[in-house]
């Protein structure tokens, strides 16, 4: 016995559902076409992207092996080596400072008392150095004075997206941001010797002070 239910006429679609059948197709195609816009855009996208990160590992590689072999390093000024190998984050070490000033007094002074002999600075590049600046931040010691914001942020322009020029290097700017420590009177609070901060909390900091404009900033020392 045939089975009534295979055997029966085809019921005829409703308006309704014929509609909802209808309105479902318009949506697939739209979204369809939306995928086959946006793919491209995408596409293009990644390896812009690429070429900026190539671009800049290539000039970083050079900067790294220059100031390797540049004077300042030869005469014990400072120190650079790259974190975890990674050419786009690098440790400073800066140990001459400008003689005079009360920074170095200060350095020579934690130095005697057991403390550390040097200013550690953290520098983290971006994918599109070197048209846009390398983010820096004091690692320690705890340096107070009028060229320190906070946190460990330096207050130089040169750091600022206003005051840098694609031209400079890792060595002028390191002996720059030493100039504009000594300039603003930085010094070791040995008060604090031992109070340290992580880069997202200087990374803030940078931020609240570029929001407030450059007349905030102390130095203008871009030269």
């Amino acid at each position: 016995m045939i089975s009534s239910v295979c055997c029966s006429k085809p019921r005829k679609m409703s308006r309704s559902n014929e509609l909802v059948y209808k309105s479902s197709a318009v949506i697939v195609t739209l979204l369809v076409l939306l995928s086959l816009i946006l793919t491209p855009q995408v596409t293009q996208a990644q390896p812009a992207k690429r070429s900026a990160s190539a671009l800049a590992s290539k000039r970083l590689m050079k900067e790294f092996k220059d100031v390797q072999e540049s004077d300042s390093v030869r005469n014990g000024v400072f120190t650079a080596e790259l974190v975890d190998d990674n050419i786009f984050e690098w440790h400073v070490k800066l140990y001459k400072v400008g003689p005079d000033s009360r920074l170095n007094y200060t350095l020579m002074e934690s130095k005697r008392n057991g403390g550390v002999d040097h200013i550690k600075l953290q520098i983290k590049y971006s994918d599109d150095y070197p048209f846009s600046p390398p983010f820096v931040r004091v690692v320690y010691p705890y340096l107070a004075g009028v060229a320190m914001y906070g946190n460990g942020v330096i207050c130089s322009q040169l750091l600022t997206e206003e005051g840098w020029a694609s031209s400079y290097t890792i060595e002028p700017l390191i002996l720059q941001l030493s100039a504009t420590l000594c300039e603003g009177n930085a010094f070791v609070d040995l008060r604090y010797a031992e109070l340290r901060f992580t880069y997202e909390e200087a990374r803030e900091s940078f931020e609240a002070l570029s929001k407030k404009g450059s007349e905030d900033w102390s130095w203008p020392d871009k030269s």
